[in-house]
Formats: structure tokens, C-alpha cells, sequence
């Protein structure tokens, strides 16, 4: 409980840093607080931090440290700009690079303008969990799977670009939205989530390139042609998917259960078009009902077993608004007004 009011004030005080040009780290470890207030906080935090820290950032942009090797929590405050009018997002500038023993690592409300990496290929990273974060570049963990990555999550989060899964196994990426390629995914789970990449005509890789026993269920393909799997594709599970071609490759020896096909991405939402996240973009289906699973969840990203949290909200108190005066008043004091909302999970 300590630890949650410690950071809840910590977000409070921040919300106020960006009138003041400044950005705010605070490294909660073993009950006590450290804050630091400069543009390579994050790195200063990361260095003094031990396994099992919690990193809170501030809106703000940061330089992310050379490599993270450790076990720790790191939250900020957010990423979509309508959600952060009174923090700022929270902005990492740059790739994250992960190492050996980077194990139960979380990241969560974040903005990364680069990809998320292991430093080398066959580093075993396990538990990691990226969480209502946005990515601008590529997710690959490298390898031959000898050595793999297991127990990764990514959940309400966004890919930009593509996925490199060759050493990750028994891993999920769920209601999130992936603007690349996926390839060389084996052995793990995709579900509610929407895939924007279209693989051309003249191009004979696959959407899903050298995916093979992995479990696609309730997902929105943009493919608009066969070209949905591609080079070694075998004995993945499609279930209750929405393609939007009428002739989907679903690769050899696929498990096929009321998957969805020749549905016209045009008017399946509330509001997308293109290929490329926006924010702009309400994801929504237009008749989720129409679109129902097994569960009697909808396909896409507001259904399944993690909903999509409107606007990718952290799970820390989130401030809605804030206002303070420019003066003080007759006792000297300052009046200071902000709302905060309890986030679900």
C-alpha cells in the first residue's frame, strides 16, 4: 500500500513538471523512493535500480538506457496524446535493447519511437510483459530457438512494424494491433488482435511468414489477397478470424473453425482506413454481435480476455485534469484542482 500511494503522489507531483519544462523519474526499492529530475533520469534510475524495482516516468522524452539486464517494473504515463493533456506521454527515444537476465521485465505506457530487441540472437528472455505500449519500429527476438524466450506478453499494445518471433515460444500477443510482417512465430498465441499488413501479389513471402503450430483466434487480417501465410506455414489453428480476402493461404495443415473470410475491412469499423495505426482510428466494429467466438466474445480487439483499455491508459491512477493558479491568494497559498481515475487492472 505504501508503495502505491508513494507513487500515486509521485504522479501528482509530475503532472505539473511539463509547465515547467522538466521531466521526473522516481526508483521505488524496498520501500524507499528516489527521484530524479533531468533528461537521462531514466538511465540514472536504471543504473542505481536492483531486481525487482519500479521505475515510474513521467510525461516526458527520455533516452533509454544502453541495455536493460534487469528485473523491473517501468511505467509511464501514457501514450495517447487525448489521454495526457494534463502529464504529457511518455516518450522513449530510441530501441530498447534487452539482455541476459532481463526476466519478468515490464513495460507499460509507453511510446518507444524504436523496436524492442535482444542484444544478441538465442538470448533466453522469460516473462516479459509489454503492456498498453505503443512501438514504432520492430519486435524481434532473434534465433534458432535452442535457447528460446518464453512466457513473453504483449497485451493492448501497438507494433508498428514487424515481428521477429524465431526464438520465442509458448508467448502471446493479444487485442493488440501489428502493422509488419509476423514471421517465424512457432508454438505460440495471437488472439484479438488486428494484423494491418497486406503482403503483395508478386510477393510470395506470406503475411504470416514460416508461422507454423500457433493459434490465431479471433483476429482481423487486412490481407486482401492468398498471400496470408507463406514460405514453411505449418499446422497453425485459425479460429473465429476475420479475413478480408475470399481466398486465404491458410499454409498446410491448418485447423480451420468459423473463421470469417471476404469481409470488407471498409465498413467492419467504426472508423479506420490505411494500413497504419492512428489515433485518429475508432476500432470499434461497426455490429460486434455479428462477429461473436465460442465465449460469445467478440472478434477483435475490445473482446477475448484482455478488452482493449480505451486510449491504452497505464494501470497506475490515471490524472484526467489539472488546473493551477497563477497566483496566490490571501493567505498565501496556491489553489491547485486535479482529477484522478482508478484504472481496472
Amino acid at each position: 500500500m505504501r508503495t502505491v500511494l508513494l507513487l500515486f503522489v509521485f504522479m501528482l507531483a509530475s503532472a505539473f513538471l511539463p509547465a515547467l519544462a522538466q521531466t521526473a523519474v522516481a526508483l521505488q526499492s524496498n520501500g524507499n523512493a528516489t527521484f530524479y529530475y533531468s533528461v537521462d533520469g531514466f538511465q540514472k534510475a536504471y543504473t542505481d535500480a536492483v531486481n525487482g524495482d519500479s521505475i515510474i516516468l513521467s510525461g516526458g522524452t527520455f533516452p533509454p538506457p544502453s541495455s536493460i539486464n534487469k528485473q523491473l517494473t517501468i511505467i509511464g504515463a501514457g501514450h495517447y496524446p487525448t489521454a495526457t493533456s494534463a502529464t504529457g506521454h511518455t516518450v522513449i527515444n530510441g530501441n530498447v535493447i534487452l539482455s541476459a537476465g532481463a526476466n519478468n521485465l515490464t513495460l507499460e505506457g509507453l511510446s518507444i519511437t524504436g523496436s524492442l530487441y535482444t542484444n544478441l540472437s538465442n538470448t533466453p528472455i522469460e516473462q516479459l510483459m509489454v503492456k498498453r505500449t505503443i512501438i514504432g519500429g520492430n519486435v524481434s527476438f532473434a534465433g534458432n530457438r535452442n535457447t528460446p524466450s518464453t512466457g513473453l506478453s504483449f497485451i493492448n499494445s501497438v507494433v508498428n512494424g514487424a515481428i521477429d518471433f524465431s526464438n520465442v515460444s509458448n508467448s502471446s500477443v493479444q487485442n493488440s494491433i501489428i502493422g509488419g510482417r509476423v514471421s517465424s512465430s512457432d508454438g505460440n498465441l495471437f488472439r484479438n488482435s488486428i494484423f494491418l499488413f497486406i503482403n503483395p501479389t508478386n510477393v510470395s513471402t506470406g503475411a504470416l511468414f514460416n508461422c507454423s503450430n500457433n493459434e490465431f483466434h479471433g483476429n482481423l487480417f487486412r490481407q486482401d489477397n492468398s498471400r496470408l501465410t507463406g514460405g514453411t506455414s505449418v499446422g497453425n489453428v485459425f479460429k473465429y478470424n476475420i479475413v478480408q480476402t475470399s481466398n486465404p493461404d491458410f499454409g498446410t495443415g491448418a485447423y480451420l473453425t468459423s473463421n470469417r473470410v471476404d469481409i470488407n475491412f471498409s465498413g467492419l469499423f467504426e472508423n479506420q482506413v490505411g494500413g497504419t495505426f492512428s489515433y485518429e482510428h475508432d476500432y470499434n466494429l461497426v455490429t460486434p454481435n455479428e462477429y461473436l467466438d465460442d465465449e460469445n466474445s467478440q472478434f477483435g480487439l475490445y473482446g477475448g480476455w484482455f478488452p482493449y483499455v480505451e486510449h491504452a491508459i497505464p494501470s497506475i491512477p490515471h490524472i484526467v485534469n489539472k488546473s493551477m493558479s497563477s497566483k496566490t491568494n490571501a493567505d498565501g497559498s496556491i489553489q491547485v484542482e486535479i482529477t484522478v481515475k482508478a484504472q481496472d487492472y
